[in-house]
């Protein structure tokens, strides 16, 4: 993150047993995301200190409302689910190294 300077960020609360929001947190407090300025996590609930994505969501113009519909499906699917099992985002397939060309 601080190598592509990340201003931003989007999590899920938690996973199994890793709770992202508090690692992410604590790497802040210890300044070791130094370029991070905002943390937009996901689900109902409020974190201090942290943007819910809903109402970031509902921040917007039109353009952004509209975008933000297209994406939010996609973001909650990766969300971890009492009821089932969490779901991977679609992994899209990439050419081998050795296929890619650059002219």
């Amino acid at each position: 993150m601080n190598k592509v300077e990340c201003k931003a960020l989007i999590l899920a609360p938690a996973l199994k047993t890793s709770n992202y929001l508090e690692i992410a947190s604590d790497l802040m407090k210890a300044g070791k995301l130094p370029t991070l300025k905002h943390v937009v996590r996901l689900g109902p609930e409020k974190t201090p200190g942290m943007l819910n994505f809903d109402d970031v969501a509902q921040a917007g113009g039109n353009a952004e409302k509209m975008k933000l519909a297209e994406l939010a499906p996609r973001l909650r699917s990766t969300m971890p689910s009492t009821s089932s099992s969490p779901r991977a985002p679609p992994v899209t397939p990439r050419a081998p190294r050795s296929a890619i060309t650059i002219s």
